[in-house]
């Protein structure tokens, strides 16, 4: 059986209204985005948003809860300053996760 981690932390943030969020749709993803694994061309699509500095937020879809979406950060970028981090508090796994 899978040990689960102890050590995790969750934290909040608030994205203000003024710092962009881009959107992805689960379309315009290239074949093979959410393998285990991702895609090269996944990875290349996360390396170019984070180089051209498009925006500070980038919001995908989950490859493991349909309908849900994840919001990747780029600290690189200058609205990234903006966002707010709540305090860290520690995140206990249900064990029926196992």
């Amino acid at each position: 059986m899978t040990e689960l981690p102890e050590d995790f932390v969750v934290s909040a943030i608030t994205i203000p209204d003024a710092v962009d969020i881009e959107t992805v749709a689960r379309r315009l993803l290239p074949r093979g985005w959410n393998r285990v694994s991702g895609s090269k061309a996944a990875k290349e699509f996360g390396k170019r948003w984070v180089k051209d500095a498009r925006s500070a937020v980038l919001s995908v879809p989950s490859s493991i809860v349909a309908n849900e979406r994840l919001f990747v950060l780029n600290p690189a970028h200058p609205d990234f300053s903006q966002i707010r981090f709540g305090k860290p508090e520690p995140h206990v796994f249900d064990a029926r996760l196992k």
